[in-house]
């Protein structure tokens, strides 16, 4: 099979109206981020200011990949996707790419508004949340797959 763009689109806008449908990821996502807004105006502790980013990128990276992967096997749309010959590689980079650009965004308003950087520590410090994010990312939906795979076993 090849690879088609075409195919990752449909899924990026499926999961686009999910979204909309089912606010939770996007809570999930800019939660940390507002605790992190929330305390850089209350304390000017810069370890709570560190752990908060840290948190957005743990939560972000290792907790909701493997949800939006089990989601698909629950509501019975994989069965679907499979039908219409959607391969592994095409589902996971239509899963994952929106949502790698909305944790990207919600660390990038949290690094905003509690470190005021010049651009070129601001972005080294991007690129390194983005290196983590996707690792993070990785290692969680290859526990999402490993779950639903061992569901499809065991039932």
């Amino acid at each position: 099979m090849k690879f088609s763009t075409r195919t990752v689109k449909a899924i990026i806008a499926k999961e686009f109206k999910d979204y909309y449908r089912n606010p939770i990821i996007l809570i999930a996502v800019f939660l940390p981020t507002f605790f992190t807004i929330f305390y850089s105006n209350m304390f000017n502790n810069s370890f709570l200011k560190i752990l908060c980013i840290n948190s957005n990128i743990i939560f972000c990276g290792l907790f909701i990949p493997p949800y939006l992967i089990t989601e698909e096997k629950e509501n019975n749309t994989l069965d679907a996707l499979i039908l219409f010959s959607v391969n592994s590689f095409e589902f996971l980079i239509g899963k994952i790419l929106p949502y790698i650009f909305l944790s990207l965004f919600a660390n990038l308003l949290a690094l905003l508004f509690i470190l005021k950087l010049d651009f070129v520590n601001f972005l080294q410090i991007l690129f390194l949340i983005f290196i983590s994010l996707i690792g993070l990312i990785l290692v969680g939906t290859l526990v999402g797959f490993i779950f639903m795979f061992s569901k499809r076993l065991f039932t």
